[in-house]
């Protein structure tokens, strides 16, 4: 898949994704940096349909899928069992 593809269905997910964290906040062990730069992002593409624990939960949820081999693969190095 091309960015562009895995961007269209972050796109489709936003709403779904912003309704499980209606009220949530902010996460708090990020850099200053960090923090402005991900609400920038969220404020351009995400409109009213997004908050920035949404968008994060997206990224990690999409770097866990990613890696995922990876993690059982360095986890299993030490235990039995997969950890993802």
């Amino acid at each position: 898949a091309t960015a562009t593809d895995a961007f269209a269905r972050f796109r489709e997910d936003v709403p779904r994704i912003a309704g499980q964290y209606p009220n949530e906040p902010v996460v708090d062990n990020v850099s200053t940096h960090i923090k402005r730069m991900i609400t920038e992002v969220v404020k351009k593409i995400g409109r009213e349909h997004m908050t920035v624990t949404a968008y994060v939960d997206n990224i990690l949820r999409h770097h866990l899928e990613l890696y995922k081999d990876d993690i059982n693969r360095i986890h299993k190095e030490q235990n039995s069992k997969n950890i993802i």
